[in-house]
């Protein structure tokens, strides 16, 4: 028999979408090793109908709704589940979106890893598309020396992802933040996740430093969730990205921005992307070599 394991919390980021977010707190109740409380951080609460008010309880956990009264973003909402994790007495955050939902034994997957080697900081499931359940979104990926992302098996057969081959158990450099097991005091030691990103990329960066601070990252294909992204904003692409490249300068190289672009001017000249998208990568690259971080431009979010 398996040694009992450590306590946790479950920490939701919640937007705009409160049917999704009791899903998954009720769901987590039935889990095979339940949290010892749920943390949400309501990321809509300037808009009363979407307040989470009717998440109570996950079964015997409570649950505790912080909201911050406007959109503080990801990493803020992250930190702020890390720092409430701490005040509940438990090392170990599994952090997730609202739209995620985890297969039962994911979790505990996730926390016997962490908890059985004390150089991991970081444990991810793999992630499949909620509409498309046999498809990958996401089995982590590799960091490449000029600041862009591989992603492994992104878009391939469920199968071909569990080959025998290719193990339970494997070592990345990043995984996605729809899903991420945390050890929180490996997470505190680097300073948590930096909150100028708003949206995009804070992920890869916070997992990164948690890297070079000496933690391994796991992907558990053992463990298993499904999530559908959201859109990718040109212009947070194109900011967030050239901003990472920029902050481990000495570690990675910059990010390509003038390659990208003019894969995005052959993009619009074929009638594939739209005049404005050129526009806001262009708004990106220049804000975000200029530190121009935080909320995006008002525009973008109502274009």
């Amino acid at each position: 028999m398996d040694p009992p394991l450590p306590r946790y919390a479950l920490g939701i980021i919640h937007f705009r979408a409160p049917e999704a977010l009791q899903a998954l707190v009720d769901d987590a109740a039935s889990w095979s090793s339940p949290p010892a409380v749920v943390l949400v951080v309501d990321n809509s609460s300037d808009l009363p109908p979407a307040h989470p008010a009717g998440a109570q309880r996950a079964g015997a956990a409570a649950v505790v709704v912080h909201s911050p009264g406007d959109n503080v973003g990801y990493g803020s909402a992250a930190n702020l589940m890390l720092e409430e994790a701490g005040r509940h007495g438990v090392d170990y955050l599994l952090l997730a979106t609202q739209d995620c939902l985890f297969e039962p034994t994911a979790a505990a997957t996730l926390l016997r890893l962490l908890h059985e080697d004390d150089s991991v900081g970081a444990t991810a499931p793999l992630l499949t598309f909620r509409s498309a359940p046999g498809t990958v979104f996401s089995a982590g990926g590799q960091l490449n020396a000029d600041a862009t992302t591989k992603h492994h098996h992104f878009g391939q057969p469920l199968s071909r992802a569990l080959r025998p081959d290719t193990g339970s158990v494997s070592s990345v450099d990043w995984a996605d933040g729809a899903a991420l097991m945390l050890r929180r005091s490996a997470a505190a030691a680097t300073g948590g996740f930096r909150e100028d990103f708003f949206l995009y990329v804070e992920d890869v960066e916070f997992l990164l430093r948690l890297r070079l601070s000496g933690s391994s990252v796991l992907l558990a294909r053992d463990a298993r969730a499904s999530q559908e992204p959201g859109s990718y904003p040109t212009y947070l692409r194109y900011r967030n990205n050239v901003h990472f490249g920029s902050l481990h300068e000495g570690t990675l190289g910059a990010w390509p921005w003038s390659r990208e672009l003019v894969l995005e001017a052959t993009r619009v000249v074929r009638r594939k992307r739209r005049t404005r998208d050129l526009v806001w990568a262009l708004r990106g690259v220049v804000d975000g070599k200029r530190g121009r971080m935080g909320h995006p431009p008002l525009r973008l979010l109502s274009a």
